[in-house]
């Protein structure tokens, strides 16, 4: 039977104590992203969406993710098969569109 990994963590929107939610242009969109014997992640929404331009937000994090997925999934192979991978780089973009 496959062993299970759970990924537990606690957001919290930090950009609560700048105000409520009182219309949708006013209120932060700043979180941070908390768990167990790690660093603290902090980001906001997408400048698009009214958040942080210089902040991490959860598409850019989506695309480090799936890059990432795919390159440990590679070298992984790479090692099992012999294949020595001296470098590796990846230009990934995502798209978020309305169609």
């Amino acid at each position: 039977m496959p062993k299970t990994h759970l990924y537990p963590l606690n957001l919290v929107w930090t950009g609560a104590k700048d105000g409520p939610t009182t219309s949708y242009r006013a209120y932060s969109r700043a979180w941070r992203a908390d768990r167990d014997g790690k660093p603290s992640l902090t980001g906001s929404a997408d400048a698009s969406f009214r958040g942080d331009e210089g902040a991490w937000n959860p598409e850019d994090l989506l695309v480090a993710s799936l890059s990432a997925c795919h390159m440990l999934s590679y070298l992984a192979v790479c090692s099992l098969k012999g294949v020595e991978v001296l470098a590796y780089t990846d230009d990934a973009t995502g798209t978020l569109s309305p169609d």
